[in-house]
């Protein structure tokens, strides 16, 4: 049984954002939660540079729903963008939130987010149409990002709808897989979600089960950069020649001017270690007048720093 918080919490959500009234993840849907997860990463790659301040998303739900159904929850306060799917043939839909449009407009024109935000219901202006299709593409791109190298699909824009009675997904689709995103922008979260017709949704778990989606590449200039400053970073490395054993008493009894009398020679080994991991064998010698160390052997069967850098 829920607890009777996580009942408030859900229905304080459901309230808040329509598009995420039902945060569930059926069984049937598991296997595709990398796919959505993978279009989220895809989405804060691709909109790194639209704004000073940057967007999170996070996959939150996923469900099989009726399309009138899903339809008619969203109905008065989100625009439909509609794209049509080549193969298998069908139309996809991207529910936007009317309070995702404001913040990402806000967002994109420079706003910080300290004003209050809009919140009366009225038609969006063409500007912020226009942002709504800023959205939207950037879903779809998304999309076919995370499906790169497993599945190609071909998403043609179609058009936006404001009033949702007149989406249609098609005879063929009464179901549909719902996909809820929650995106926080400028300080303040709103939603979108993606419906699936039934078809393509069917060709995405086939696909899945055999393959990983390739999700976004990182950039190689990044990785040679974060590689060359790991590389730089200054590491204490401790050569341990000897280590006693001592009683609470003894270190008691320990004054200045007292001497230790050690076990060790001149040719015992000694180990290096790095924050008290040993890494090599060693013994002790001299260089150029000072002391050195010798190398003899490695001291761990696990990989040594320079081999896991190379991984």
């Amino acid at each position: 049984m829920m607890p009777a918080s996580d009942i408030q919490a859900s229905r304080s959500r459901a309230a808040a954002h329509p598009l995420l009234a039902r945060p569930h993840r059926g069984a049937d849907h598991q296997a595709l939660m990398p796919l959505f997860e993978a279009v989220a990463a895809a989405l804060l790659a691709g909109t790194r540079k639209l704004a000073a301040t940057p967007f999170a998303f996070a996959l939150q739900a996923i469900d099989e729903e009726r399309t009138a159904e899903r339809l008619a929850t969203a109905q008065g306060g989100c625009v439909a963008a509609l794209f049509e799917i080549a193969e298998p043939a069908g139309t996809l839909a991207i529910l936007i939130e009317h309070p995702l449009v404001f913040s990402v407009a806000e967002a994109v024109l420079g706003g910080d987010g300290l004003e209050r935000p809009f919140t009366a219901e009225r038609p969006l202006s063409r500007i912020e149409r226009s942002m709504a299709r800023l959205v939207a593409d950037h879903v779809a791109q998304a999309l076919r990002t995370a499906l790169d190298g497993v599945l190609t699909v071909d998403l043609a824009f179609d058009r936006l709808e404001s009033d949702l009675e007149f989406v249609d997904l098609g005879r063929s689709s009464p179901t549909v897989l719902a996909v809820g995103f929650e995106v926080e922008a400028i300080g303040r979260k709103a939603a979108f979600s993606i419906l699936v017709p039934a078809a393509f949704a069917t060709a995405l778990r086939k696909t899945v089960a055999h393959a990983t989606p390739a999700g976004p590449q990182a950039d190689p200039a990044w990785s040679r950069q974060l590689d060359a400053r790991v590389r730089q970073a200054d590491i204490r490395l401790d050569a341990v020649f000897i280590e006693n054993d001592l009683t609470l008493a003894d270190i008691a009894a320990l004054e200045i001017g007292k001497v230790l009398r050690l076990t060790a020679r001149q040719s015992s080994p000694l180990i290096l270690q790095c924050d008290a991991r040993p890494l090599f064998h060693g013994r002790m010698g001299q260089s150029d007048g000072r002391y050195a160390v010798r190398i003899d052997d490695g001291a761990s069967e696990e990989p040594i720093l320079a081999e896991s850098l190379q991984a």
